[in-house]
C-alpha cells in the first residue's frame, strides 16, 4: 500500500497523483510507475478501497474508508457536520 510506505513515491507529469489502494495489498494508481502510462480514473475498483487519495511534493492527502477520517499530511482530519441539535460525523 502506498499510503503505509515512509517514502512518498513522485507524481509523474504533474504535481499531484491520485492513488487508490486496495484492501488486499494492492493498489491503482494515475500513472503507471514503471511504464509511466496513464491509468484509467473509472477502473478504480471502489468496492475493494482502503485508502483513496493524492500523493506527491513529498506529500501524502487521503482518505480512509474504513474509519472515515481524512490524513492531510501526517494529520488526522475529523469532520463533523452540526445541525441544529444533531450531531453527524
Amino acid at each position: 500500500m502506498i499510503f503505509d510506505k515512509s517514502q512518498t513515491p513522485q507524481a509523474i507529469d504533474i504535481p499531484f497523483n491520485w492513488v487508490a489502494d486496495y484492501t488486499d495489498g494492492t493498489n491503482y494508481t494515475e500513472y503507471d510507475f514503471k511504464t509511466r502510462k496513464a491509468n484509467d480514473f473509472y477502473k478504480i475498483e471502489q468496492d475493494k478501497i482502503y485508502r483513496f487519495g493524492l500523493i506527491g511534493d513529498s506529500m501524502k492527502f487521503y482518505f480512509e474508508m474504513k474509519d472515515g477520517h481524512f490524513h492531510l499530511h501526517g494529520k488526522r482530519l475529523d469532520v463533523v457536520l452540526y445541525r441544529w441539535k444533531w450531531e453527524y460525523i
